[in-house]
């Protein structure tokens, strides 16, 4: 009877098929919807692996939080070289047993902006990480003050670090005497063409103006 009821009412699905173009859509709002740069590059890999690599949600993310599952995405099923990335899906709705699946994504070379192999490097050069674990990673940069407080530090048992490591939290110190407020942006560009864009910036200048 319920079968018959649903050929009488037949319901229409208006969802629309994500295509090439919607997703760059998609992504292109996200800085506008999200509430950070770090929501906006989440979900803009996230999107952009999912539609590439046909994943179900069930095999890149996680029921909750604090969800200790094995199953989900890993950052060591993930591997990027210059021209393709292969993705581990170590269980699947169609892998119940859970023996995994190896997909190989090549290189999309007719929009960067979309193209996962960019998407997913982009978001391992903005997160640094320790294993699986995202390590977040603080500047401090000034002159002479903060290059004395590293100085302290790197004799005291924390170390230059602050004892943060245990933490997940990398501590780098880009002093310089003499340093001037008009000497930061120079400092900071030559800084971030070198290293991984930090989480966290103190800056202490001033004191030579």
């Amino acid at each position: 009877m319920p079968k018959g009821l649903h050929r009488r009412n037949p319901q229409t699905d208006n969802r629309a098929p994500i295509t090439l173009s919607l997703l760059r859509q998609i992504t292109d709002a996200l800085p506008s919807i999200c509430t950070s740069s770090y929501e906006s590059l989440l979900f803009k890999s996230s999107f952009i692996l999912a539609f590439f690599a046909m994943l179900r949600v069930s095999e890149f993310t996680t029921k909750h939080k604090s969800d200790s599952s094995t199953v989900a995405l890993q950052l060591s099923d993930v591997a990027l070289s210059d021209h393709q990335l292969k993705i581990n899906i170590k269980k699947s709705k169609t892998d119940q047993r859970g023996h995994s699946t190896c997909i190989v994504i090549n290189e999309y070379t007719d929009n960067a902006a979309i193209c996962p192999n960019n998407s997913i490097a982009r978001t391992l050069r903005r997160f640094q990480f320790v294993g699986d674990e995202m390590q977040t990673t603080v500047w401090i940069l000034g002159s002479s003050i903060p290059h004395l407080a590293g100085v302290t530090a790197a004799s005291r048992p924390g170390g230059k670090n602050l004892n943060l490591k245990r933490l997940g939290v990398e501590v780098q110190w880009i002093t310089k005497s003499g340093m001037k407020l008009k000497d930061l942006d120079s400092t900071f560009e030559n800084e971030i063409k070198k290293k991984p864009t930090p989480n966290y910036i103190f800056v202490h200048l001033g004191a030579n103006d």
